[in-house]
């Protein structure tokens, strides 16, 4: 019923009796998906990190690119930008402009660098506010051979962002296979931060979740307990577990795609995991989507905001970012959204 009232909605704020509507009340994300071209080159752009202040419709858009060396390794790159949106054509832009971080210039090395999570600790709730201990930035490397998952303090002030120290991996999350794409689900156990990652050491990529130790943060913690997380792995490769609010997006080729690697998303109903439900023809294609990232937006915009990666044809070249709106989901008790 909300997903039929959600289209509905749209449905009349882009037509009226007399044609075209002159104004609209409220923004509107396109919910097919666009692709990001002001930030895209001939060569692979995917895994990024999005922070958005939607009350000066400011945002900073981190991704890792293969541009840089022709083709070769993956470094992170990053751009800053406003969003506009006009309320009399119902036209939404992401505007963008090429900007360096000294954190970025830190932690890219001659090896693959992918996924990045900017992020707070608990129990501060409220990104680019971090009180008394320097903020953390996450991300996956190859620099040891398999794929790990790494950590680098910052600074954040005056449109600034340096590194505080050298990038250390998460020794008690990594093993000699692949781990990478942490995402940090806040709230999940009382004073203990819980993370999910994906890891394929048990064959294929499956998602899992790790709890630290008790008043401590993931990356200060020498023992975790890590778990696979049955309900949203499968028997095919899920990966890039993003978790916004109480909802989690993901990669996966399992069955029941529109084939390569589909986005997924599952809602936390307070105890655990739905069972995952494909996104649909509006963001899916027969070729790849990858490591999607979703931000809540403001009372102002009918739907949210995701960014992910697609090599589906049409783009620039390898794979593009691209945008997207997604219907708004959070946890009812006795009622999902779709």
């Amino acid at each position: 019923m909300k997903r039929i009232l959600y289209f509905l909605i749209i449905a009349i704020l882009f037509t009226s009796c007399g044609g075209n509507r002159l104004n609209y009340d409220k923004g509107i994300i396109p919910p097919v998906a666009v692709n990001f071209s002001s930030v895209n080159s001939m060569y692979d752009d995917y895994n990024s990190n999005l922070q958005i202040s939607w009350s000066e419709r400011f945002f900073s858009l981190i991704f890792s690119t293969n541009r840089n060396s022709f083709g070769n390794n993956f470094d992170f790159i990053s751009y800053n930008g406003h969003i506009m949106f006009d309320l009399i054509d119902g036209e939404f832009e992401m505007q963008t402009t090429s900007r360096v971080y000294g954190l970025l210039e830190a932690v890219n090395n001659s090896s693959n660098q992918y996924g990045p999570y900017l992020t707070t600790d608990f129990p501060y709730y409220n990104y680019w506010m971090k009180d008394g201990e320097d903020r953390r930035f996450f991300y996956t490397s190859d620099q040891d051979g398999s794929l790990d998952i790494f950590c680098c303090k910052y600074n954040f002030g005056d449109e600034v962002l340096d590194a505080n120290g050298d990038p250390f991996p998460l020794t008690p999350l990594n093993t000699e296979h692949d781990e990478g794409y942490l995402s940090i689900h806040s709230g999940a156990a009382m004073n203990r931060e819980t993370v999910y990652f994906m890891s394929d050491r048990d064959g294929s990529f499956d998602i899992y979740h790790a709890t630290g130790e008790e008043g401590k943060l993931i990356s200060e913690s020498a023992a975790v307990t890590v778990t696979r997380s049955s309900v949203l792995s499968s028997s095919a490769d899920d990966k890039c577990p993003y978790i916004y609010g109480s909802v989690m997006v993901f990669a996966s080729d399992r069955e029941g795609g529109f084939g390569g690697f589909d986005l997924w998303y599952s809602v936390f109903t307070g105890q655990q995991w739905s069972a995952p439900v494909n996104m649909g023809v509006d963001i899916n294609t027969e070729y790849d989507e990858y490591r999607p990232v979703v931000v809540a937006t403001e009372e102002s915009f009918l739907n949210d905001l995701m960014v992910f990666s697609s090599n589906r044809p049409g783009g620039k070249g390898g794979f593009d970012l691209y945008y997207a709106g997604i219907p708004r989901r959070e946890y009812d008790p006795g009622i999902f959204p779709f």
